[in-house]
């Protein structure tokens, strides 16, 4: 072997390695590509639309971000239409819906007004039906298949927007299909005055997780910021606690720690499930004792477990057998005997 080979094979084989460990930049180079192409086999297609929204409000010329995320290789077996919450924006939950799209569903989401790639008026000038209207006009902008099941899901302020959708026999209907079932996460039904603890939205206290897979951190982080719509959340949180849920539409709630959700007051949300009649007998609950708010980005095993139990879930409304991973050492218990129906007043 030569001088200049001998080099060339000690840089490949001693230096490459220290300057891969070294390098930053090249670290996040390599965690960005790995990343792409793990998202790019996951979903068969990912369609990112501008959706006007004009005919809900005549004065606003602006759009609402739609995304589209279909299941690979195969058909899907129902369409679920997520609403994100306050201060997040639709490619903030990567890792729930491909678990949804792994699992044969497609996903629909968008952003809301004043938040995420939507460009349009700010939030504060929609009213809460008026939001509510924004989230149907995009199921029916995306229906694929009417036949196919409606599966309506929501975290945080988005599950009390998906809550009193379903509230209301008026909006509910007014879908392109009947609802299937509804997914609420952590639901925004009865909030903390000050969110986050001192009323900031922050990564650290929405999740354990150090890195979640998110796009950008809370964005508007204050609540505050929006005060028309801080105060419409809160008339619409009351409203949705004064009813119970549909009798005939199953439902799945999950809910962080009494202590450790600093957006959710979880013990308020167990009383407002207790309300519900003993003849409700299509509620799944589930809580996770140490999560945090944002429970689908909750590091192993709280995270991976309560997505798999949606799944359970679903695979019991659509009447299809799920392929689930078996996970030992459940981290979240089922409430369903020990909260609803001991309270009907």
């Amino acid at each position: 072997m030569t001088t200049d080979n001998r080099l060339s094979s000690y840089r490949t084989t001693y230096l490459l390695p220290w300057i891969i460990y070294l390098t930053p930049s090249f670290k996040k180079l390599i965690t960005f590509v790995i990343c792409a192409v793990l998202i790019s086999h996951t979903y068969a297609t990912q369609e990112f639309i501008q959706l006007p929204i004009n005919n809900i409000k005549a004065q606003h010329k602006g759009y609402v971000r739609v995304g589209i995320f279909q299941p690979k290789n195969r058909s899907a077996h129902g369409d679920i239409l997520f609403l994100h919450g306050h201060a997040d924006r639709l490619d903030n939950h990567p890792t729930l819906f491909n678990t949804w799209t792994q699992a044969g569903f497609r996903v629909i989401s968008f952003d809301w007004p004043s938040h995420g790639l939507s460009r349009t008026m700010p939030i504060d000038t929609f009213t809460f039906d008026e939001l509510a209207a924004i989230a149907i006009l995009v199921e029916k902008q995306t229906a694929a298949e009417k036949e196919r099941p409606l599966i309506l899901a929501g975290w945080s302020f988005g599950g009390l927007v998906a809550t009193r959708i379903s509230q209301q026999v008026n909006l509910h209907r007014i879908f392109s299909r009947p609802l299937t079932a509804l997914l609420l996460i952590t639901p925004g039904i009865a909030v903390h005055p000050f969110s986050g603890g001192d009323g900031v939205a922050r990564l650290s206290t929405l999740t354990n997780n150090p890195n979640p897979p998110v796009a950008g951190p809370p964005s508007p982080a204050l609540p505050i910021q929006n005060p028309l719509f801080a105060i419409r959340l809160l008339a619409a949180a009351w409203q949705a606690q004064q009813q119970a849920l549909p009798q005939k539409l199953p439902t799945f709630i999950a809910l962080a720690g009494d202590q450790t959700d600093w957006y959710v007051n979880t013990p308020k949300l167990k009383h407002w499930i207790k309300r519900f009649p003993k003849q409700h007998t299509q509620v799944d609950i589930w809580q996770c004792p140490e999560a945090k708010h944002a429970l689908d980005h909750e590091p192993y095993p709280v995270g991976p477990y309560i997505r798999n139990q949606i799944i359970a879930f679903l695979s019991e409304q659509i009447d299809k057998q799920l392929v689930l991973p078996t996970l030992i050492s459940p981290p979240c218990v089922r409430l369903n005997n020990k909260i609803k129906g001991d309270n009907n007043s």
